[in-house]
């Protein structure tokens, strides 16, 4: 059994944040460390996401609703505005609109594959 908290924490999680990563990188210019620090990882996991080594589970930078958030985190980041308390609520309500417009589904289905998606509605109730 995989649970969609599982499948976020695997692949969900590191998406958002390599968005994050990418957003506050080009538009603020802010270095690797310095991301790594907003963020709460180590530089060298910033360069993993800049690389496409980690972060690249699939391909969330088209849906503009994920964008604008992932943007005003990234603006909240840029001017202190934000506390690592609001950081991950903020994270975690991305995650939840990744798992209610059921992106990680296909996901789901490869890393346990006697799963049913069809008809599934687990992440429309958590």
């Amino acid at each position: 059994m995989v649970a969609p908290c599982e499948i976020a924490v695997k692949c969900v999680v590191p998406v958002v944040r390599s968005l994050m990563a990418k957003g506050l990188q080009e538009k603020f210019g802010f270095t690797q460390e310095t991301i790594g620090s907003f963020l709460g990882v180590t530089q060298a996991a910033v360069s993993y996401y800049f690389s496409k080594t980690r972060g690249n589970a699939f391909n969330l930078g088209e849906d503009e609703e994920i964008r604008a958030l992932v943007e005003k985190v990234i603006d909240n980041l840029n001017s202190n505005a934000i506390s690592a308390e609001l950081l991950i609520s903020e994270t975690c309500d991305i995650c939840r609109t990744i798992r209610t417009k059921r992106k990680v589904c296909s996901m789901h289905k490869r890393m346990d594959p006697r799963f049913d998606i069809t008809y599934c509605e687990i992440c429309l109730k958590t």
